[in-house]
């Protein structure tokens, strides 16, 4: 992502250079105001000719218009130039969110997008705070100090040791301070969510008390993290004003005994002590917009979620399934109620192998679930499970190798530890916790315990977390064949892009077979099996099939792309 943002940045160097240049100047008109305003002061003192004092008022004057044209003009091109320089990263960041992303590409709320806009504008903003001044500060000192060394070269050493303590020294002391400081991840966006979707049943089932509870606990760490981040940030300028005195300290020591020794003038001393004190004034101010360079490093953090796509390593399963037999293969199955719903399908499962099945509504998918852990039976055709043809297993024995979650799930009423134990009566707290982790439902248990009473159907949890609960309860323990039907359906798009990522490390060895709506999350997965009505339109390995333009899931994942 550095890479697009170097792109971007060369063709804009000569506007941020001209935006450089006028804030120099903007800093020097302010610089000689504060420093012809001293000299008139004390020179009219001593009456010196009226045509000198209209001078020196013409040019205080001068150079407060000065100032403040130049601040405006400064503004004017730094923007100019930070907005074009960010347009083509915005665009270049976008075009790599849309092939990295593991969501709808067509999604209509738009979340996304506002993530992305909302973390390039804040680098943006970050970016013309913190890396203008530095530059303009420097230049400033620089001007006061070829001044200065006219005159004496004990204020050129003196100015030289500001800018090495305020440009050098305490950028970098504070970078390390806001490195170290721990930016926690606040739920309390998650429980306003939480308010917001499930406020009907949270108060229906009087769990409103508690979900404020919950509320009240995210608010006060958010608090915490924000007076911590605001007690770092006082300290930095506290220390920056600290060192400003001691700075202003010694040039008034320095003036008084250049004066003394009758090196400079009296009014030459006070022009002196005011100008490099307003230069030490734009230095010492340097040190605290580090905390715009933390704030962009985090949003480039965030951007880099967005932007990475599975690794190469990750998708790609090893070929055993061509040389060893299948976990499950089906052999023209057909499937229904009172009638079959699919017929005579046939397709194998592999274990290390993940597999994404798709399909419009109503096509058999979940039906076909039922099926495979022997909800319902097959009206024809052959099921075999590790070579073994279905009837002569025993149906607990069958579904003892399957971990299976169903798009209409079931909590019941019992608490979190309990839901477990119903399927896995040996599960330790541990193994629990680990489940919940793959879910990103970690936070959630440790507010309320493992011993939080669930309600029959989980009604008080939004629809994404019970959702994330039934399969934290199907993940907990390996299975040969992993069955999930919509997986992602409720969970936010970045929890859905880290999900899947779990998701796929944790039933690495396992055959998976994924439902889903949405080709987007193609990536993932190894083969592809497209259902039609009452059959299988096509099946096979994703890569192979994309590269030929006249398969189904091209054709598809084209028109997907146009939307």
């Amino acid at each position: 992502m550095l890479n697009e943002l170097k792109i971007a940045l060369r063709p804009m160097l000569t506007g941020l250079s001209a935006a450089v240049v006028v804030g120099t100047l903007a800093g020097l008109s302010s610089v000689s105001l504060m420093g012809l305003s001293a000299w008139l002061i004390a020179s009219a003192a001593l009456q010196p000719p009226l045509y000198v004092l209209s001078l020196a008022i013409v040019g205080v004057r001068f150079c407060g218009i000065m100032r403040a044209v130049l601040r405006y003009l400064e503004r004017y091109l730094s923007h100019k130039a930070a907005f074009a320089l960010f347009t083509n990263f915005r665009t270049s960041v976008l075009q790599k969110v849309i092939a990295a992303l593991p969501f709808k590409r067509q999604t209509s709320n738009g979340d996304a997008y506002t993530i992305i806009v909302e973390a390039v504008d804040k680098i943006r903003d970050d970016f013309l705070r913190f890396f203008l001044p530095p530059f303009t500060a420097s230049f400033c000192c620089l001007a006061v100090m070829v001044w200065a060394d006219f005159y004496n070269a004990l204020l050129v050493g003196i100015l030289l040791a500001a800018w090495l303590v305020f440009i050098v020294i305490m950028p970098l002391i504070a970078w390390q301070f806001y490195r170290r400081y721990e930016r926690v991840q606040s739920s309390l966006p998650q429980e306003v969510l939480e308010f917001y979707e499930g406020g009907r049943e949270i108060f229906a089932y009087n769990f409103g008390a508690k979900k404020l509870n919950n509320a009240k606990r995210a608010i006060d760490a958010y608090q915490r993290q924000r007076n911590g981040y605001f007690r770092l940030k006082s300290k930095i300028e506290l220390i920056c004003e600290i060192l400003l005195g001691l700075f202003t300290i010694v040039i008034l020591q320095t003036v008084i005994c250049l004066t003394l020794e009758q090196q400079i003038s009296a009014v030459m001393a006070i022009a002196f002590l005011l100008t490099i004190q307003s230069v030490l004034e734009i230095l010492a101010a340097v040190p605290a917009l580090t905390e715009y360079l933390d704030e962009a490093k985090s949003s480039l953090i965030e951007l880099r979620q967005f932007m990475k796509k599975p690794q190469e390593g990750q998708l790609e399963s090893s070929n055993r399934y061509k040389k060893t037999k299948a976990a499950l293969e089906l052999k023209n199955i057909s499937y229904g109620y009172k009638e079959p719903l699919c017929c005579e399908m046939s397709f194998s499962l592999y274990k290390g192998r993940r597999t994404l099945l798709v399909g419009g509504s109503g096509c058999g998918k979940s039906t076909l679930f039922y099926l495979l852990t022997r909800l319902i039976e097959p009206i024809g055709g052959d099921m075999y499970l590790n070579g073994k043809n279905y009837p002569a297993w025993d149906k607990q024995a069958w579904r003892a190798h399957f971990a299976a979650s169903f798009q209409e799930h079931h909590i019941f009423n019992l608490s979190i530890r309990d839901n477990f134990k119903m399927f896995y009566p040996d599960i330790t707290d541990e193994e629990i916790y680990q489940a919940l982790a793959k879910v990103q439902l970690t936070g959630f248990v440790q507010q309320c315990g493992l011993d939080y009473m669930l309600a029959a159907g989980g009604i008080n949890l939004s629809g994404g977390q019970k959702h994330r609960m039934q399969l934290a309860i199907t993940l907990a323990r390996p299975k040969d064949i992993i069955l999930l039907d919509e997986p992602t359906a409720g969970l936010d798009i970045v929890s859905a892009h880290e999900f899947l990522k779990q998701l796929m490390a944790a039933g690495k060895d396992a055959a998976m077979l994924v439902a889903s709506h949405d080709l987007s999350i193609v990536d993932y997965f190894d083969d592809i099996i497209i259902m039609g009505e009452r059959r299988i339109i096509e099946q096979g390995n994703i890569k192979e099939l994309m590269k030929n333009e006249s398969s189904h899931l091209h054709k598809m994942m084209k028109y997907s792309n146009l939307i």
